[in-house]
């Protein structure tokens, strides 16, 4: 059983999640810090359209795919 954070520890946090589409090999990092509701997987039953990872932090993360051969995704925590 998964064991998941609660409301007063993601209060005032951004949430991060990244989904990739096996069909077209795109990776999508979505960004919610607006309040909107956040659908977290349930490990026992994962869809296709769940999130793969996801986190939720105080800090600014900034994403960046490697300059010279685009094969890595670099994270910078601000």
């Amino acid at each position: 059983m998964a064991v998941f954070p609660s409301i007063d520890d993601i209060a005032n946090q951004t949430f991060y999640g990244f989904r990739y589409d096996v069909d077209t090999a795109r990776l999508t990092v979505e960004k919610i810090n607006d309040g909107s509701p956040v659908r977290v997987p349930d490990a026992d039953l994962l869809r296709e359209d769940d999130y793969k990872q996801w986190l939720f932090t105080r800090s600014t993360l900034n994403f960046d795919w490697n300059s010279n051969a685009k094969t890595r995704l670099l994270l910078e925590v601000v």
